[in-house]
């Protein structure tokens, strides 16, 4: 299963959920990929991840579950 996680927050607090989450998927023994930017994803030559973490606010990214491959499941973190 291939994960991707975006945190879309202020510069101060990325280092802090960056810390959470790889603690959570190091814990759990989880492979995932951070990514930087949507732009990473959808430009990546790559087949679109199983399961997309956002963290940030769901309402930020209406238009980006109509851009979602199909099979790949979309969670949002607030």
């Amino acid at each position: 299963m291939k994960i991707c996680f975006l945190a879309q927050a202020e510069e101060e607090y990325e280092p802090k959920i960056r810390y959470v989450v790889e603690l959570f998927f190091s814990t759990y023994g989880l492979d995932y990929q951070p990514i930087k930017s949507l732009h990473q994803l959808f430009e990546a030559k790559s087949p679109p991840p199983d399961l997309l973490l956002v963290y940030g606010n769901g309402e930020d990214y209406q238009d980006l579950k109509e851009k979602i491959p199909p099979g790949c499941h979309l969670f949002f973190c607030v």
